[in-house]
């Protein structure tokens, strides 16, 4: 795995570019705002006329629809379209089921809605949604598979049935975290063939959930969206200080509720991120075992490149706190789909990429990064097994689901328990091994066995470890963003 030679942005994201020299695009990005090289004049009156055109075309009071989930991004393209461009927006959100959804993302939405807008707020089936959720975790170890899929496309049939041709979201993330989804500008038309949304969760379904149950799932047929002469726009991209840190500072001043927890327990660095549900932290922790980094990462390579801190901090942050993820969150997670934690183990570990992940002589995981030595970003489990190869998921899937629908939780129940029962096991051929459980912060509640005390877990739970950390700290709570 090779580090953007600027900040810390690694080679393997889906769709993320590096240059000749080896520098990512956010790098390159932000040199040019520095340089002066940008025109934001110039921008601005290119989303002025996409304004004007947005009125024009529109077919009742709404000048255009703003994407929402009440979070620090929605809150600032919100204010932005309404008190700086002068817009009326319709905004428009695809909300969780009461159950997954937590009282801080209610309070955020009401909060975004009290601050004077029209909102439509969606929800969809939950016993569906949940049931596409644990499929795409089993399946793909991604359990947001189906709800992005929900999140992108609800907003196009709302603007399809309203009339209202014009969509504003927020960054293009080709310049934030560097992954390219559809063309480099404003122009977000492109965004129905990203990495997890393209084509619609077509395969996840199942003889009980048809294409007739997941209306909102999937984009309106292309000739519905021709029709209706849509235009997908990036707000980010005309914003001069769009930034995840800078939104998040100027929507606390309206009103947003943030997170308290610690780095250790969540891997975010500022508390803005996963505001309306938990389940974004386990995510982190899938990608971080996928492709070898979290959110920790983005926050530290946008950290990096504003100045609150050095390559060599930032660093320091990754390998501390990127992918960490506090039991309480596996728990919770686990509960929700009515499985075992060694269902949830076993998935997990099944995604590890053995391309990246190397053991050294200790038998410890370590993420392999092409600089002068490894950096190593887990703690061991402290149990030598050989790794997996692929485990057999299809009867677990297939029992799951099955169970889920009757409202019966894990097929396997009490018998693959992991409290006090050591290591879960899986199969491989005629032999059966140990698997090897991933860096979370927190499991060793479901261990029994002795404790290693190396690497992570001598660390002290104070997350403002050593005096550069602290300092890089300060500097990003105290920096006020300047729009």
């Amino acid at each position: 795995m090779k580090l953007c030679k600027r900040c810390v942005n690694p080679d393997t994201g889906p769709t993320i570019f590096f240059d000749a020299e080896g520098i990512c695009p956010v790098c390159r990005y932000e040199e040019e705002k520095r340089k002066g090289a940008i025109d934001w004049d110039e921008r601005r009156r290119e989303l002025d006329g996409i304004l004007q055109w947005g009125r024009e075309n529109s077919k009742c009071s709404y000048d255009c629809i703003v994407t929402v989930s009440g979070g620090k991004d929605s809150t600032t393209q919100a204010l932005f379209a309404r008190d700086e461009l002068g817009a009326k927006p319709l905004l428009v959100s695809c909300v969780y089921p009461p159950e997954q959804l937590h009282e801080r993302g209610a309070h955020n939405l009401s909060n975004l809605i009290s601050l004077g807008f029209d909102t439509i707020s969606i929800s969809l089936n939950s016993k569906v949604w949940k049931l596409l959720m644990l499929r795409g975790f089993l399946k793909y170890g991604n359990w947001a598979r189906s709800t992005e899929m929900a999140l992108y496309a609800v907003r196009i049939h709302a603007a399809i049935a309203y009339k209202i041709p014009l969509i504003c979201y927020g960054e293009n993330p080709a310049w934030t975290i560097g992954e390219k989804h559809g063309r480099l500008g404003g122009d977000a038309s492109k965004l129905k063939l990203g990495n997890t949304i393209s084509g619609g969760p077509t395969s996840l379904l199942t003889t009980d959930i048809t294409a007739k149950d997941t209306h909102f799932y999937f984009y309106p047929p292309d000739e519905y969206m021709e029709y209706a002469n849509l235009r997908l726009v990036y707000l980010g991209f005309y914003i001069q200080d769009w930034s995840g840190y800078n939104n998040g500072q100027f929507s606390k001043k309206h009103g947003l509720e943030v997170r308290s927890d610690p780095p250790e327990r969540i891997g975010d660095l500022w508390g803005f991120s996963a505001l309306d549900e938990d389940f974004r932290i386990v995510n982190q922790l899938l990608k971080y075992l996928k492709f070898g980094f979290g959110h920790g990462t983005d926050q530290v390579v946008e950290a990096i490149n504003s100045g609150m801190m050095t390559r060599e901090e930032g660093l320091e942050l990754v390998r501390k706190y990127d992918g960490k993820c506090d039991h309480h969150y596996i728990e919770r997670f686990c509960h929700y789909f009515g499985i075992s934690e060694a269902t949830f183990l076993e998935v997990v570990e099944s995604l590890r990429n053995h391309e990246i992940w190397k053991r050294n002589a200790a038998d410890e995981w370590m993420l392999s990064v092409e600089r002068s030595d490894p950096i190593n970003l887990e703690l061991p489990c402290g149990e030598k097994s050989t790794p997996g190869k692929g485990l057999i998921l299809g009867r677990r899937l297939d029992e799951a689901q099955d169970h889920l629908l009757a409202g019966q939780g894990d097929p396997q129940g009490d018998d693959h328990r992991v409290l006090g029962e050591g290591l879960p096991i899986q199969e491989q051929g005629d032999d059966v091994v140990p698997v090897q459980a991933p860096f979370l912060e927190g499991l060793e509640v479901l261990r029994t066995r002795a404790k290693t005390e190396v690497g992570w877990s001598a660390w002290p739970a104070q997350w403002c470890a050593s005096s550069c950390q602290a300092k890089a700290i300060h500097a990003m709570r105290s920096r006020a963003p300047t729009w």
